[in-house]
């Protein structure tokens, strides 16, 4: 939406935020209770829900009232209940939503590295953002972009003294949200950034039918149940009760810029893309999770793999950061409703 379609805009509305713009507001009951968090609609039909409390992660993400996010069976959980407690510490908060964060100085499964115990996924995504600002900016095309930006710190007397600061934009010509993270490294220690942007999807785009299609030329189950499910690994069946979790991880031979994971409905009228760097996040996870009560599809893209500190170790996976130093990574979401843009992707795709 450029100047002249804002102006516009404002002939059949009193307040342009209405129809785009944002809402910021604190949540009053249950586990959320005293959360902040942004609605941010962008006049495409496009809604989302930024938790500035937890990372400025993106809870949900609806397209014209259509639910495509996963909102998990916590709802969501305010900070103060998070306790970093193995794997289960993190499973009690993680609501999920559309995008939750892992990381800084350590991501992947629960574990112990150089003597010091990790919860899952580190405590990041658990971490409230300062010097939060909103705004509606207009671009070099003279597109309005909204924009949210805030800055999270994983710091520890005599430990790291890490900060990510982050921006997320979100068009109003296109329904593109593009998220560009930079971790700077204040301390006076070389630090681990081993963030996992773990960007999940949910019913009905989630849905017996639905395929996922990948840039990446490698597939790689993470286990034994992964690997008897590995030549269903892209398609997505009905929920099952009990049904253990697959894994696999693509990755390709040499890095590329402009590397994808996408998930298109059953009926292929509706898509999402994932676009990733693979300089910045060399291995996409694939969290196939098709339990009944927990069905959800994680597509995401990771810098060190979601194996842990010590499994990254050995695969030469790791990324440090120098005193002073800093680690950029951009990702976007882009939802697709255009079936010859779906299908330029489609023939794109490795597998």
């Amino acid at each position: 939406m450029n100047r002249e379609e804002m102006r516009e805009l404002l002939q059949y509305v009193g307040e342009a935020d209405s129809v785009v713009g944002m809402r910021d507001y604190t949540l009053n009951e249950g586990m959320a209770k005293g959360m902040r968090v942004i609605d941010v609609r962008n006049g495409n039909g496009l809604e989302l829900t930024l938790l500035p409390d937890r990372c400025l992660d993106i809870a949900y993400f609806r397209l014209r009232g259509v639910n495509i996010g996963y909102a998990s069976k916590t709802g969501l959980v305010a900070p103060q209940f998070f306790v970093e407690d193995g794997a289960r510490g993190f499973l009690k908060s993680f609501n999920a939503g559309m995008l939750t964060t892992g990381g800084i100085t350590y991501a992947g499964g629960a574990g112990e590295y150089n003597g010091v115990k990790h919860g899952l996924h580190g405590v990041i995504g658990n971490t409230a953002a300062d010097h939060v600002n909103k705004e509606l900016v207009y671009g070099a095309d003279g597109e309005a972009v909204l924009r949210v930006t805030g800055r999270m710190r994983e710091v520890e007397v005599f430990g790291q003294n890490m900060v990510m600061e982050r921006a997320i934009s979100v068009d109003t010509k296109a329904n593109v949200v593009t998220i560009n993270d930079v971790v700077r490294n204040e301390g006076f220690a070389e630090q681990l950034v081993m963030n996992v942007y773990h960007v999940n999807f949910g019913y009905p785009l989630l849905n017996e039918g639905a395929r996922v299609y990948f840039s990446a030329k490698n597939m790689q189950p993470r286990d034994e149940v992964a690997q008897k499910g590995a030549a269903r690994y892209n398609v997505m069946e009905k929920p099952a009760a009990g049904r253990p979790e697959e894994c696999f991880f693509h990755t390709d031979d040499k890095p590329q810029k402009d590397s994808f994971a996408m998930l298109v409905s059953a009926d292929g009228k509706l898509a999402v893309a994932v676009h990733y760097n693979e300089e910045q996040c060399p291995l996409l996870c694939e969290w196939k999770c098709l339990c009944a009560g927990d069905y959800a599809l994680g597509l995401e893209p990771t810098v060190s793999g979601v194996m842990g500190a010590g499994a990254a170790e050995k695969a030469g996976m790791l990324r440090k950061v120098e005193p002073g130093g800093e680690y950029r990574m951009d990702i976007s979401l882009e939802v697709l409703e255009e079936e010859e843009r779906i299908k330029s992707f489609i023939e794109k795709a490795a597998k």
